[in-house]
């Protein structure tokens, strides 16, 4: 491809010029909307305006953000005049691996086992957070009922690990900050190479691409069961790219669901998963009815801007101090908005009124929520909520944005209440109107609860992956 240009120099851009360097891919040019990266380099290569595109005939150009891409697609169209191609990110990336060579690790044919395997591949690390709880819950539940050839791919940074996963784990000792390098890629076919025949279950679109490899060598011996976790254009587009080796979609909502149909996938091939959380028998727990106390509200999930809009969250909370709203707020969690976000509390003499908790535990997760009378979920998207799950199954009101997967659960107000992307005065609203009406909160919450209940038993979830996994190794 001639004036190959790529554009973003955040991490997926420097680790798709790092690949691309690597295997002696041309770079046409990198460039970037942020003004102080121009003149930077990321190895041999400068990063430019986006204005130097004005100055070629034609060019094609990888947009490597996952957010905003429609914006920066425009704004390329704009200056180059159509005379522009788009290459996908995941697209590009199985082009420069297609023309890797692989073949020393295919010489030896592998030694199949005489089950099949079933990987959940958690590439990313064991660390603390949604996917990885998930992995091990279904891993767990797997090997409670007897699949003893279920592992977990994994590099070697694991967090309260139990002993008997310890023993189901394949370890590839991979580079977390280049994931997409030659050597994480290789090492990863090796693991899957050992397990064959098998079904990789995974969760982001970058564990898919040594499975397509390990699939082309030895297209009988593995099936690839990719779940979607994320409702925005970049996640659908890569893994649209990957329809030709992925054999199955689970989606972690219904919204997700209709989309990869509307993009054009097989409805037979597109499933929904309602994935399970912790939730009690019996609801027992008080809510904040007396006016004089403040109503407990509770966020938990990553504090940063990007996607959980923590910006939105200080004008949510300004909004409740200009409506005096007599509240009390949590938030759990950790990322890179803390420090600003522990700045906006002291500066506005906030400290008796918003408090950051930090990271919880499994355990401590639902004590939390029980403690709380609302959820607040202000994000720009969602895959389906864990976090808003958890909550509601503690009977904690969501009052929360229309994201992926929040209909599924919540009945606008009947359980919860939903309002616009960004609208944090709807949030306000809602959580004024429950504020001043306390009585509200027990009937609301008691319905979220029961709605959880119904649905996230994990011995159906555990029905659910065993019949699909049967089904695609036609057993």
């Amino acid at each position: 491809m001639e004036n190959l240009v790529i554009y973003g120099a955040g991490e997926r851009g420097r680790n798709l010029i790092s690949l691309m360097d690597s295997c002696n891919w041309k770079i046409g040019g990198v460039v970037d909307s942020k003004r102080e990266c121009w003149g930077t380099y990321i190895g041999s290569h400068q990063i430019e305006s986006p204005d130097v595109l004005r100055d070629m005939d034609e060019a094609t150009v990888c947009i490597t953000p996952m957010f905003h891409t429609e914006s920066i697609r425009s704004s390329i169209e704009d200056i180059l005049k159509g005379k522009v191609q788009e290459i996908s990110y995941s697209k590009l990336i199985q082009q420069i691996y297609a023309a890797t060579d692989f073949s020393d690790l295919f010489g030896n044919a592998p030694v199949y086992g005489k089950k099949n395997s079933v990987i959940f591949a958690c590439l990313g690390g064991m660390v603390l957070g949604g996917v990885q709880e998930w992995t091990k819950d279904i891993c767990m539940k797997f090997l409670e009922e007897k699949n003893e050839y279920t592992y977990i791919l994994s590099p070697g940074n694991s967090d309260n690990m139990s002993a008997v996963l310890e023993n189901h784990m394949l370890y590839a000792d991979i580079d977390t900050r280049n994931m997409n390098s030659v050597d994480n890629i290789r090492k990863i076919i090796m693991c899957l190479k050992k397990c064959l025949p098998c079904v990789l279950v995974t969760s982001y679109p970058y564990e898919v691409f040594a499975g397509k490899i390990v699939k082309e060598a030895y297209p009988d011996k593995i099936k690839i069961i990719s779940g979607i976790r994320n409702a925005t254009e970049n996640t659908y587009q890569e893994y649209i790219d990957f329809r030709e080796c992925v054999d199955a979609y689970v989606c972690v909502s219904s919204d997700i669901t209709r989309e990869m149909i509307k993009r054009g996938i097989e409805e037979k091939r597109v499933h929904t998963m309602i994935c399970p959380v912790n939730c009690p028998q019996n609801l027992t727990r008080l809510y904040t009815t007396e006016r004089t106390k403040p109503i407990r509200l509770g966020y938990a999930g990553r504090i940063v801007v990007s996607q959980k809009r923590m910006d939105l969250m200080e004008k949510l909370i300004e909004s409740l101090e200009k409506r005096k709203v007599n509240y009390y707020f949590e938030l759990a969690g950790e990322g890179d908005y803390g420090d600003k976000m522990q700045e906006f509390i002291v500066s506005r003499h906030l400290q008796e009124k918003v408090r950051l908790v930090g990271v919880l535990d499994k355990q401590g997760i639902g004590s939390f929520w029980r403690d709380k009378d609302i959820c607040v979920n202000i994000a720009d998207f969602e895959g389906r909520s864990r976090s808003i799950a958890e909550a509601m199954a503690n009977g904690a009101v969501p009052v929360v944005t229309n994201t992926s997967g929040v209909n599924d659960d919540i009945c606008d107000g009947e359980n919860g209440y939903i309002v616009s992307i960004g609208d944090y005065e709807a949030i306000a609203d809602r959580i004024e109107t429950l504020e001043q009406n306390r009585i509200l909160l027990s009937d609301k919450g008691t319905k979220a609860h029961m709605e959880l209940k119904e649905k996230c038993s994990m011995d159906k979830h555990y029905q659910f992956w065993r019949e699909l996994i049967r089904y695609e190794m036609g057993e």
